[in-house]
């Protein structure tokens, strides 16, 4: 990944972690940039170009994207034109050079015409990346104009078309881009907008919604649509489940946990709080191990919430068996003889097979931790004998 110098991260002392520092670019190479960008020979180019040259590198101090945003601000503004040859139009003392490159897309933003300035805001909304298709959608503008605008914010280079399999899509240029263009809007649109992007996508790809969860999660939850954003989050946790993807549906579980407390407060939502619990407890420990104080929150809070929840079975059995984890994996063996009396209690009661051979395993485990191998081997046999039964 690339980040920008404010940014701190904390994987510097992993084996795995290479640094290749993108320092500015030196002045020869700034030099050649700006050749290029204006079109000009580096042997015959005027004083005044020269000079332009010298205050650009002087302003952006070799940052090549604040050079070509400089470069486009001018000629849109007038200040150079090329008609045959490039000149400058005004004087140096003349030229207003933002100090930052948010500032010098913020003016071209704004020069732009109502209509491509609100349907860039409209695309800032959508994503860094957008289909023509859900742009269509969004807009409800007729296609011959809403490809004449798209057209022109390309030619203005503040985004591009590239090809992907079955339909087209555009890209931002770059993300500073789309975020002066997002930020440019009014706070309340844009939560208008992200609530309309997410009722788009969810009607646009009904039947292929789960490649789509990451962005629904985002656009309900920027549009303070509560609910379908703990939805697609839930979603995207389970998902991700299923794939193994354990840090990432800890991630998307723990944030679902969080808008929780945004719901009223009642039945069902303990209901949920407990299924997400329960569901995180397991993850938590393969990820951070049944000693982590998370993991044993997890389950401490699944059984203050188990007397108000209606929870399904195979939830109140992931809870038995993960409090009987909390105590055995930290040798407290009275206290997993207890949660182990709790589990087969529960299994005899519910002769689920997959409760049955698991109630069998604890069984097992905790006879042959207190030197009860006859008692150990006994409960294997019998797990064996069930489980090819």
């Amino acid at each position: 990944m690339n980040y920008r110098r404010e940014y701190w991260h904390l994987w510097s002392s992993r084996s795995h972690y290479t640094q290749l520092r993108l320092d500015p670019l030196s002045k020869a190479s700034a030099d050649e940039m700006l050749d290029a960008l204006l079109g000009v020979n580096a042997h015959s180019i005027d004083s005044q170009l020269t000079a332009l040259k010298r205050l650009i590198i002087e302003k952006t101090e070799g940052n090549p994207l604040f050079m070509e945003e400089i470069v486009q601000a001018l000629a849109e503004e007038g200040a150079l034109v090329r008609n045959g040859a490039v000149k400058l139009t005004r004087p140096l003392d003349a030229l207003k050079v933002p100090p930052t490159v948010q500032d010098i897309i913020a003016s071209r933003i704004d020069r732009l015409p109502a209509a491509e300035k609100e349907l860039l805001q409209t695309l800032a909304v959508i994503g860094m990346e957008f289909t023509l298709a859900l742009a269509g959608e969004v807009t409800k503008k007729p296609d011959d104009e809403l490809n004449r605008l798209l057209n022109d914010l390309q030619l203005a280079e503040f985004i591009y078309e590239q090809p992907v399999a079955h339909e087209i899509e555009y890209t931002f240029k770059h993300a500073p881009t789309r975020e002066v263009a997002y930020n440019s809007e009014l706070l309340e649109r844009r939560k208008e907008l992200h609530e309309q992007v997410g009722a788009v996508i969810e009607a646009l790809y009904a039947n292929s919604i789960d490649d789509h969860l990451d962005e629904l999660t985002e656009h309900y939850g920027r549009s303070g649509n509560v609910r379908k954003a703990l939805m697609y989050q839930e979603r995207s946790g389970r998902q991700a489940l299923q794939r193994s993807a354990y840090s990432e549906a800890r991630r998307c579980l723990t944030n679902a946990l969080e808008l929780l407390p945004l719901l009223p407060q009642d039945a069902e939502r303990d209901q949920r709080e407990f299924a997400l619990q329960t569901t995180l407890g397991p993850i938590l420990m393969a990820t951070k191990g049944w000693t982590a104080p998370e993991t044993e929150r997890a389950y401490r809070r699944a059984e203050d919430l188990l007397a108000v929840s209606g929870a399904a079975l195979e939830q109140r059995f992931t809870l038995l068996v993960g409090l009987f984890g909390l105590a055995y994996v930290r040798g407290r063996l009275p206290a997993a003889r207890e949660r182990l009396k709790q589990t087969l209690e529960f299994a005899k009661e519910h002769p689920e097979p997959a409760f049955v051979l698991e109630a069998c395993h604890l069984e097992w485990s905790v006879a042959l931790s207190a030197g009860e191998l006859e008692t150990a081997q006994h409960r294997i046999k019998d797990g064996l004998a069930f489980f090819r039964g």
